[in-house]
């Protein structure tokens, strides 16, 4: 019968093609630092940006993360988003890392 349920083919039990998406390259990873501080109105020096990008986890959910943490610990202290700066955020959470603390 044509236009019926029964004359359309079929696979039984086939799945869509599974697709990987790969943890972002250095350029897509910095582009992505640069947005997320530009969204909270922080400018970051290119040098600070290539330092978080040899150090975060590679995921936009991180980049998401230091930036918010950068944005309020700079505004908190009245200092720069620089390599200090998230150097020590970057130390801190290796710290309660290795201390059981998350």
């Amino acid at each position: 019968a044509v236009g019926t349920a029964s004359s359309i083919p079929t696979k039984p039990n086939s799945a869509p093609p599974a697709a990987a998406i790969a943890a972002p390259d250095d350029d897509l990873l910095a582009a992505v630092l640069v947005k997320q501080f530009a969204d909270r109105g922080a400018i970051v020096a290119p040098a600070t940006i290539d330092y978080l990008v040899g150090r975060i986890e590679r995921s936009f959910a991180a980049a998401r993360r230091i930036a918010a943490r950068a944005d309020r610990a700079a505004w908190e202290r009245k200092r720069a988003i620089g390599i200090p700066l998230v150097r020590e955020l970057l130390r801190a959470d290796a710290e309660a890392r290795g201390s059981g603390g998350g």
